[in-house]
């Protein structure tokens, strides 16, 4: 439930599944964070949050990741991006995805793709019968 003082803060998690090692730019997915889309569940309309720029010198600088090993990802909404939305009255669904090169090269490809929704105190409070 959104507060309306507090940011959104979040951490995804990366498995490597495979059964070989997998070279990801930890620091340039880490650097950037994750692509967020925040989509308004009243007003059916979505809008893209701005992330920090990219440097794409840190591209070159890979982590390997071993069968099984996971790595994390910290990512962020900000109250203010929130506030956009309704504030107490906000009900939101983030996604939020990762998208990387793999294979040693600048092609990047989905990852993974997670889905949060975010509520106000007003939204929250109607959907629970005990808090009315």
């Amino acid at each position: 439930m959104f507060n309306n003082k507090d940011n959104v803060r979040f951490e995804i998690t990366i498995r490597n599944t495979q059964k070989k090692p997998v070279q990801l730019p930890l620091e340039f997915m880490r650097s950037v964070g994750p692509r967020i889309v925040l989509h308004d569940n009243r007003a059916r309309h979505s809008r893209k949050l701005s992330r920090n720029m990219p440097n794409a010198a840190l591209l070159s600088n890979v982590t390997v990741v071993a069968p099984d090993q996971s790595v994390s990802i910290s990512g962020l909404i900000t109250r203010y991006e929130l506030e956009a939305f309704g504030g107490r009255h906000l009900d939101v669904t983030a996604e939020v995805s990762i998208n990387a090169p793999t294979d040693g090269s600048s092609n990047f490809r989905p990852m993974g793709t997670a889905t949060l929704r975010i509520i106000g105190a007003d939204v929250a409070q109607a959907l629970d019968p005990a808090r009315r």
